[in-house]
């Protein structure tokens, strides 16, 4: 095992493409690189990368993800060598919650390794088409110490790095929803081609209508395919999309935990993840 280089993002977005994980892209592992360089890993066998994985620590708490072997040296322990690594990697700065989001296929690795089921990460997509809302306006740079504030209190740790860097990306695709004068939701989403994928998507619990946030992502009367994750619990997402007319896709992953589950995105505000690595 070793620490990623630079060199080694593009051989890590060719493994996840392969995959078909359209949402981890080149992009994703350059904002992991640049949050947290010592928990993005490789796995060489004869000199050859073999596999990937990420840790992004978050405080005490942390998320695995991007975990991919190479076909030709699957079944040969190689993921167990990286998923040590990376509980390793976070253990030493201190975590004592780890989250990931598995596969019906990988989850049997990950129980090996102390992890846990908590609950099934839903997967939904569809059309919207855009509206707009008269207390939904695009997110401003002004805005960012705010969203960041509510984030950290609703999430349960501080992300703010990747919610700056998501509005530095995309900033057409932020959008804040204001209830008597001050921010009460927000959603962010990126561009994959046609398709936007959301998150994160959160709003106070006072608010009655979240969906008008993912509305507000697309021209009105526009329609734009778009897809998001959301926890089995959130009732309210569930039933925003539901709204929305978004389908659930026949399988879905289990967000799993290894030590302590502090809960962490599992309040009502948070709607919907950012991505299965990083929350």
């Amino acid at each position: 095992m070793r620490r990623r280089t630079p060199d080694d993002l593009a051989y890590a977005a060719s493994l996840t493409l392969a995959e078909n994980w359209h949402s981890e892209t080149l992009e994703e592992f350059e904002g992991f690189y640049s949050h947290a360089p010592a928990g993005c890993l490789v796995a060489e066998r004869d000199g050859r990368a073999v596999a990937i994985g990420v840790a992004t620590p978050y405080g005490d708490a942390g998320f695995l993800g991007q975990i991919v072997v190479a076909p030709e040296v699957r079944g040969q322990g190689v993921g167990s060598l990286v998923v040590n690594a990376l509980l390793s990697c976070l253990q030493s700065q201190g975590v004592r919650s780890v989250y990931l989001n598995a596969t019906a296929a990988g989850a049997p690795l990950y129980e090996r390794h102390g992890f846990r089921m908590i609950q099934p990460s839903l997967r939904y997509a569809g059309k919207v088409r855009g509206a707009s809302h008269a207390h939904v306006r695009s997110m401003r740079a002004g805005d960012l110490d705010r969203v960041c504030s509510l984030d950290r209190l609703w999430w349960g740790q501080d992300r703010g790095f990747f919610l700056n860097r998501r509005w530095g990306l995309y900033p057409d695709l932020c959008q804040v929803l204001e209830q008597d004068g001050a921010i009460a939701g927000y959603a962010m989403a990126r561009r994959r081609g046609e398709k936007l994928w959301i998150g994160p998507w959160c709003a106070a619990t006072h608010v009655a209508a979240p969906e008008a946030l993912l509305e507000a992502l697309a021209q009105p009367g526009v329609e734009v395919q778009v897809h998001a994750g959301v926890l089995a619990s959130s009732a309210r997402a569930i039933r925003a999309l539901g709204c929305l007319g978004l389908a659930q896709s026949a399988t879905a992953p289990w967000r799993m935990v290894w030590g302590h589950d502090a809960a962490l995105g599992q309040q009502m505000e948070i709607l919907a993840n950012g991505t299965s690595a990083k929350g």
